[in-house]
């Protein structure tokens, strides 16, 4: 129960930042998943993951 509530956690900031196109809130998302352990392995999945799919430039930086 306690995975499948984490993963709806980071699910719902996931949609957040795709509906505001914050990039701290695409981070949060990254850094709320079980599998992600900091919140610098988040900023660079971010990084990463919007330098390789450029239909995620919409993340702007805050």
């Amino acid at each position: 129960t306690g995975l499948v509530c984490a993963v709806k956690a980071v699910e719902r900031e996931v949609l957040a930042a795709a509906e505001s196109g914050s990039r701290a809130t695409a981070v949060k998302a990254f850094a709320l998943h079980p599998l992600v352990d900091s919140v610098n392995v988040a900023r660079r999945l971010v990084e990463d993951y919007t330098r390789v799919h450029p239909g995620l430039a919409y993340l702007r930086q805050r």
